[in-house]
């Protein structure tokens, strides 16, 4: 094993008291010891600094933010302060497997370039008690058109706690964007992978946990106006590398994030952009009339027409 790979552990934190020592036990506790760990807290309110500095590591650094800026801007300022070669991250209320850090160091001394590793996760529910595995892509190689196309059942990109990055290459591409709203990870992954080939270990890497809480996943208009910001971020890339169509997928997905919300009018003007984006798919002009009109009036149409395709 290489021990001259010094990896650096982000950790943003905003009122996480009741899960912080869970995360920082993963990480500090790993097959492979990271050189560091870097909690940045984003001007909590509750007790997570004090649980923080009741862990005494040697390898442990607090950086409290004088003011709530949001997870990237938190992560941003981890990376910037980071002495370590890779960059390594970890959400406040999640954990690592034990030999997260030792299987994707391996896997840098193998491939013996700089590279994106990433990998499988649990997510795990804490009401009901059931873990399973995440539906991640599995990302080898040159990924760059994949990571634009539409990633049909799957997560659009690797989780942050899969992921293991050279920090050369996050300055390069000007660190994180801070105004993406959601699937930030999906954001930044698309940029480095103009850069860098992506490894996939398939082994459960991390445990996501899901308590019911206030969460950016769980927030179904945030979800759509983040997927919407890195489509039309990278519109322009997408169209170029994998076609309009793939554009107008990812309105139909966007749409469909804002209908589940609520957000009829929005959806509506996303619909209409699938559709313009893709004129060959009448399902798309047919989601925009059931979102003008109203579910109930498209599905007694659906009905009608399938039944006379039925008959011919």
């Amino acid at each position: 094993m290489d021990s001259h790979i010094k990896v650096s552990v982000i950790v943003p934190a905003y009122n996480r008291a009741h899960t912080i020592r869970r995360c920082l036990d993963s990480a500090l506790g790993q097959t492979i010891s990271p050189y560091e760990v870097i909690v940045v807290d984003d001007a909590s309110t509750d007790n997570t600094i004090s649980v923080v500095k009741s862990i005494s590591d040697e390898r442990l650094r607090l950086i409290p933010m004088p003011s709530n800026k949001g997870a990237q801007a938190a992560r941003n300022v981890g990376i910037k302060n980071a002495k370590g070669d890779y960059i390594a991250f970890l959400d406040s209320d999640d954990e690592w497997v034990p030999e997260k850090l030792e299987w994707q160091i391996k896997e840098i001394v193998r491939t013996g370039k700089p590279c994106v590793i990433h990998g499988a996760g649990w997510f795990c529910r804490e009401q009901e008690n059931t873990r399973k595995l995440f539906p991640l892509r599995r990302l080898h190689g040159f990924v760059y058109k994949k990571l634009l196309a539409h990633p049909g059942p799957f997560a659009p990109g690797p989780l942050y706690p899969c992921l293991l990055v050279p920090k050369k290459n996050l300055a390069e591409i000007g660190f994180l964007d801070e105004k993406t709203p959601a699937y930030q990870e999906w954001d930044v992954s698309i940029a480095l992978a103009k850069q860098l080939d992506f490894v996939f270990i398939d082994k459960p890497l991390m445990i996501y946990h899901i308590d019911g809480g206030d969460s950016i996943s769980k927030n179904r208009i945030k979800e759509a106006e983040g997927w919407q910001y890195i489509v039309e971020k990278y519109s322009t890339e997408i169209v170029k590398n994998v076609g309009e169509k793939v554009l107008g997928d990812h309105y139909n997905q966007i749409a469909a994030f804002y209908l589940n919300a609520g957000e009829r009018q929005r959806a509506c003007k996303c619909f209409y952009l699938a559709y313009i984006n893709n004129r060959a798919d009448v399902r798309s002009l047919g989601r925009l009339i059931s979102a003008l009109l109203g579910g109930k009036v498209f599905h007694i149409a659906h009905q009608v027409w399938r039944k006379m395709k039925s008959l011919v």
